[in-house]
């Protein structure tokens, strides 16, 4: 059977890997054959026009990296940023690390959070981060959509994010066969919490496409080639509707003791959590209204972060307006720099680099309404690991409506799940969070950290990765 969401009435809005034009998979599949089947072209592909850059070392120059563009489709290039791993990279996995937005590139994940250089926010320096992802993996950074941060090409529908990603990695490892059949993890933060189950979820309907070719022994090779081997979501936003019901949990309580919301105004928006609720339900028999149902959902996240300047991010920080992104300004001066952008092999510009670019935003409008839940379910029945954790500070996508969507999933061992309790989660001695785990699926609760982890965290992240990456039974 084909692994994808179920077709059911209270999932019509939802977009499928599926529903993808049938010449898409063969593009997919195109590429398998090509690189990988025994007809000797290791460095051509599809598209021999995309570009690879070996970038100078701005930083970590002891390990190998490189960074440049890839094409996806005749009209669209993905920019990345790849480093191998700092230890072990012969054996280590392969990760592929996406912030959300939907709007916003993956560099900026790299300088802030978990990449091998932190960038100074006041020097634009650049230093070396202790709890890089790469101490256990080869890892890449990867801007997408189109036109997110240096990639380039049309704007792409939500539809095709996970076909094009797919595109990208086997493009990837053509360039690196040493990398080929290693276990690949996808990660993410935020919006990611729709990419990475649509990414992972093509990766799966790939496979089952391929099944359904004409037989023939070449078309046996994708499994080893994408070996996908877990997901990881970090403060995401996956099942809109039910994460929407808990957005004002952290309004009544929260760890940190701190008020929110004016008592005079919280009846205002529970009438706005409601309505949001209300069309998220609509949006899921009636996709034209899924739109409606964002607008809603912004709405309310506006006017639970409204008063007293609290970062929604994390709300243990003031700011007002800019201030509230946490370092993306420094990101965006930091790669307008010409030298930087030289270094890195990208392309001379008509527009400068954006950190985050708004203009994206029109075509996810109604994607963010949908539930990517049955993504995440299909995921699982294909045996995947399923790691979601959340910083306890964010407000954004706060960490009861991360724990509460787990809860709706329809798969095997979703009693064992709901059964399972909150418990302590203990790193060196430490409790630095809480812990529900059964079978394939674990959510962690990190204190003291807002919606970047890796940022807040960054022990807890490198920890929480190097225990997945093992495949123990538990976090524990």
């Amino acid at each position: 059977m084909p692994l994808r969401p179920p077709s059911t009435d209270s999932t019509k809005a939802l977009p499928r890997t599926s529903s993808t034009p049938w010449a898409s998979w063969a593009m997919v599949l195109g590429l398998i054959v090509v690189g990988c089947c025994g007809f000797g072209l290791t460095t051509q592909s599809l598209f021999p026009t995309a570009i690879l850059a070996h970038a100078p070392p701005l930083c970590d120059p002891h390990v190998r990296q490189s960074s440049g563009y890839l094409d996806v489709a005749p009209d669209t290039s993905y920019f990345y940023w790849y480093f191998e791993a700092r230890h072990n990279h012969a054996t280590a996995p392969l990760v592929l690390w996406l912030n959300g937005g939907p709007v916003a590139s993956s560099l900026a994940g790299l300088l802030l959070e978990n990449g091998p250089c932190r960038l100074d926010l006041a020097t634009l320096r650049l230093a070396t981060n202790p709890h890089s992802w790469t101490e256990v993996a080869n890892v890449i950074w990867l801007d997408q959509p189109a036109n997110v941060g240096f990639s380039e090409g049309p704007s792409t529908a939500p539809a095709d994010i996970g076909p094009n990603v797919v595109v990208f990695l086997i493009q990837f490892l053509l360039r690196h066969p040493e990398l080929r059949g290693r276990p690949l993890y996808i990660a993410g933060e935020s919006y990611a919490g729709h990419y990475v189950p649509a990414i992972a979820a093509a990766i799966l309907e790939a496979k089952h496409n391929q099944q359904m070719m004409p037989s023939s022994a070449f078309l046996a090779t994708l499994s080893p080639v994408l070996n996908l081997r877990g997901i990881l979501i970090g403060n995401g936003l996956t099942n809109t509707k039910v994460q929407a019901q808990h957005e004002l949990d952290m309004v009544f309580s929260n760890a940190y003791n701190i008020p929110l919301i004016p008592t005079d105004q919280l009846d205002l928006v529970k009438d706005l959590r409601s309505e949001s609720v209300k069309l998220l339900d609509l949006c899921l028999i009636d996709a034209t209204v899924c739109s409606n149902a964002t607008l809603a959902f912004v709405a309310l996240q506006a006017q639970v972060s409204a008063y007293g300047n609290r970062n929604p991010f994390d709300i243990r920080q003031d700011c007002i307006g800019q201030a509230c992104l946490m370092g993306l300004d420094s990101v965006t001066t930091f790669l307008n720099d010409p030298s930087v952008q030289a270094s890195l092999g990208v392309h001379q510009r008509s527009k400068p680099y954006q950190a985050t670019n708004p203009d994206v935003f029109v075509h996810f409008l109604a994607d963010v309404a949908t539930n990517y839940g049955p993504f995440v379910e299909s995921i699982l029945a294909a045996n995947v690991p399923v790691l979601l954790y959340a910083g306890d500070a964010d407000l954004r996508c706060n960490w009861r409506g991360v724990d509460a969507w787990p809860k709706e999933l329809k798969w095997a061992g979703a009693h064992g799940y709901l059964a399972a309790p909150l418990a302590p989660y203990v790193v060196n001695g430490v409790e630095v969070g809480q812990i529900r785990t059964h079978s394939l699926l674990t959510f962690v609760r990190v204190f003291h950290a807002g919606h970047m982890v890796p940022r807040d965290q960054p022990a807890v992240a490198l920890e929480l990765l190097t225990t997945f990456l093992s495949q123990r039974a538990r976090l524990t």
